[in-house]
């Protein structure tokens, strides 16, 4: 579906972490539909993903995570490419588009693992002389996320 197809998942399994970038830039949820192809690629088979996905090894988690409007939204949001750049070039490609935009999130076991890539970003951005409204670290938790 489109998002309109929801269900409660059982928390992780084990602690992850996140690491959260908020770019400097917003984006408009009807630009990046509307920037969607027609038609839709097939959807992503979810079963595996929806039942085991945070229990898989890291790597092969990373592997799992999708979402089809990234290209519409780098697309359609001016700005936000150069965001996805910066992740590719500092080994976070499996940072992944949260939602329709703009931010992005990656998944990590170890906690030192995602404070050491925040703080590569962080030193990143500024030499870029980009400047996120957030580049921030959370621990996931049974329901939603908690602030470090």
């Amino acid at each position: 579906g489109r998002g309109e197809r929801v269900e409660p998942l059982a928390g992780p399994a084990r602690d992850w972490h996140a690491v959260v970038l908020v770019p400097d830039v917003g984006a408009s949820t009807a630009a990046v539909y509307g920037a969607l192809p027609s038609p839709l690629s097939a959807p992503v088979p979810t079963s595996t993903v929806r039942h085991r996905v945070l229990q898989l090894p890291e790597g092969a988690m990373r592997g799992m995570l999708a979402n089809g409007l990234e290209r519409a939204a780098l697309t359609a949001v001016e700005g936000l490419a150069p965001w996805r750049a910066l992740l590719d070039d500092h080994a976070c490609a499996h940072f992944r588009l949260s939602g329709s935009g703009s931010s992005f999130f990656g998944l990590f076991r170890a906690g030192q693992d995602a404070e050491r890539c925040r703080s590569d970003l962080a030193t990143a951005a500024r030499t870029r002389r980009m400047h996120p409204r957030a580049l921030t670290v959370t621990r996931l938790a049974a329901r939603g996320a908690v602030p470090y």
